[in-house]
C-alpha cells in the first residue's frame, strides 16, 4: 500500500505540481536566474529576436522588447507577480467561501439552533 493519497498518484497531478514547483522556484530565485535586470533598458538592442533566430544574440536568449529589455528576465520576474496573485486570489476565495458557508449554516439552523 502506498503512503501517497490516490489523487497524488495521478501522473497529471504530479506533472501539474512539478510545473507549479518549477515556476515557484524560478520566482523565488529570480535574482539569481535572470540574466539581466528586468527593467534595464538597452535602446541599442530593441526588438531583437530570440537567440536561435536569425539576428538574435546569445546575450538575450528570448530576445528583447521595444525598449530593449530582456524578455527572459521579465518572464522570470513576472512569475513572482503571477504566483503572488494566484495565492492571494485562492486565499481570498477560501476566506469568502468559509464566511458564506458559516452564514448559510447559521441561517439554515434558525434562531433556536
Amino acid at each position: 500500500m502506498s503512503a501517497l493519497p490516490t489523487w497524488l498518484r495521478s501522473g497529471r497531478v504530479q506533472l501539474g505540481l512539478g510545473i507549479v514547483a518549477l515556476i515557484a522556484l524560478a520566482a523565488i530565485f529570480a535574482p539569481l536566474l535572470a540574466p539581466h535586470d528586468p527593467n534595464e533598458q538597452n535602446l541599442i538592442s530593441i526588438l531583437l529576436p530570440p537567440s536561435w533566430a536569425k539576428g538574435g544574440e546569445a546575450m538575450f536568449p528570448l530576445g528583447t522588447d521595444s525598449l530593449g529589455r530582456c524578455a527572459l528576465s521579465r518572464l522570470i520576474y513576472g512569475a513572482r507577480i503571477a504566483m503572488t496573485v494566484a495565492i492571494v486570489a485562492s486565499l481570498g476565495a477560501m476566506v469568502i467561501g468559509a464566511v458564506l458557508a458559516h452564514v448559510a449554516a447559521i441561517s439554515a439552523a434558525g434562531p433556536t439552533g
